[in-house]
């Protein structure tokens, strides 16, 4: 479910448990972080950017790739990405879900 669907369900009880990306604080839910991380980017293993320890949003400048769509947390969170590195954010397709 999309990030609102989430809270929706918690706060109208009809879960009693949601997992969410982001969630620092709402009102009416108890809340507590279960794990942080970094982005990843998947690659064929025959890609020319495979062998890189670390793949930044401008290596991918120029390059066929998937972005996640606007407006949910992970599709804003890697547009911020792209956008601190200058580079211009131009995905082949957008998605919805990863």
């Amino acid at each position: 479910r999309r990030y609102e669907g989430i809270i929706e369900g918690v706060l109208s009880r009809v879960a009693e448990l949601g997992f969410a990306l982001g969630l620092t604080h709402h009102p009416g839910i108890a809340h507590e972080v279960v794990h942080t991380g970094e982005m990843v980017c998947v690659l064929p293993p025959q890609h020319p950017l495979a062998d890189r320890p670390v793949i930044s949003a401008s290596d991918l400048s120029g390059l066929p790739f998937i972005g996640l769509e606007r407006g949910t947390r992970l599709g804003e969170a890697v547009r911020d990405s792209f956008a601190r590195a200058g580079a211009a954010f131009r995905p082949t397709v957008e998605v919805r879900y990863c």
